[in-house]
């Protein structure tokens, strides 16, 4: 009996700490308030077999992965993609077009009507680039609203603002309406053709941050059940929102 004492005395640390273990461990299984579990099975498309279910307290209803990936899908879709236009390009195709001139009117300089067409062919490349050249490869998809990003500025355009190569000679047609410059439409589209550049590019960076900060902001929950709101009655087909309700 002295040396358990002993032993006892010289050990109590340790019986201590493991007693209260021991307790801890019987009042968290035994006596502490088990985890909220739902006391009904069910299937989803069956009857509901119990008795009319009525919300014991506030919940929100949690959405479905195929929601939340719907509604992603939808967002990546709908959102309006960033363009940016390299204003240099102008500047270029302005040079350019000053030296080429000369070569597709065979007029001299002196000639009253040389002015004149020079500052015409001026005026549809300012319209040209009104808006900006797309690429030929470049292919838009999903919305067809736009944000134009020129310098520090910002514009919301439809991508059918823009000119393709392929479409300039239609374009140019537009620009022609009541002028005296029909004679010389071939001309125009020709030495256009060759000088003007594309100068719109897709900002990848910009349309991929506005398309994650869009998924942010996707709520998870889809709805509120009060407490005290019916959930489902006896005999009604487990699907839809009751379903999720019942999640």
């Amino acid at each position: 009996m002295k040396n358990l004492w002993q032993f006892i005395l010289k050990n109590q640390s340790f019986i201590y700490k493991g007693l209260l273990l021991i307790v801890s461990s019987f009042l968290i299984v035994y006596l502490f308030p088990k985890g909220g579990s739902f006391k009904y099975e069910f299937q989803k498309g069956k009857p509901w077999q119990h008795p009319t279910l009525f919300a014991p307290f506030d919940y929100s209803i949690i959405k479905s992965e195929s929601e939340l990936e719907t509604e992603k899908k939808a967002i990546i879709e709908g959102q309006s993609k960033y363009y940016r236009a390299d204003l240099s390009v102008v500047n270029e195709v302005k040079k350019s077009y000053t030296v080429q001139f000369k070569n597709f009117f065979k007029i001299p300089v002196s000639n009253n009507d040389y002015d004149i067409l020079f500052d015409f062919g001026k005026y549809l490349i300012d319209e040209i680039y009104k808006y900006g050249v797309l690429p030929i490869s470049l292919e838009h998809t999903g919305n067809k609203s736009i944000f134009l990003i020129k310098g520090n500025s910002e514009f919301t355009l439809n991508i059918d603002d823009f000119i393709k190569l392929e479409n300039l000679k239609n374009k140019l047609n537009d620009y022609f309406i009541n002028t005296a410059f029909d004679e010389y439409f071939n001309i125009y589209y020709e030495l256009l053709f060759e000088v003007v550049q594309p100068n719109i590019s897709l900002d990848q960076k910009f349309t991929t941050n506005a398309v994650n900060q869009a998924i942010k902001k996707v709520s998870v929950f889809r709805g509120l059940v009060q407490q005290n709101m019916k959930i489902i009655s006896k005999g009604e087909v487990v699907e839809g929102e009751k379903y999720l309700s019942l999640l």
